[in-house]
């Protein structure tokens, strides 16, 4: 018995070192982690996924607009290009 009565002893000196935490934060906590964990996850899957639907669009666009701009024959950037490296 005087072992068990040294454990209790040892119990407010504990308190001290472990804050005290109601019963209503200690079910709360696990939820709230859960949640930022399912936040995170989903972050750092779908960035990626954002990223490369927006370089896919930007390709399109680019395309797009360069395939709309129209040059008389003289003027085609390769003939361009080549005219004047002739004569030089």
């Amino acid at each position: 018995m005087l072992k068990q009565t040294a454990i209790f002893r040892q119990l407010p000196l504990s308190n001290k070192v472990i804050p005290k935490l109601s019963l209503q934060t200690i079910p709360i906590v696990p939820f709230v982690l859960q949640i930022f964990a399912a936040l995170g996850l989903t972050g750092c899957l779908s960035f990626p996924n954002g990223q490369k639907a927006i370089n896919d669009l930007a390709n399109r666009l680019s395309n797009e607009v360069s395939g709309r701009i129209t040059y008389p024959s003289h003027q085609q950037p390769a003939n361009y290009l080549s005219f004047h490296r002739d004569y030089r």
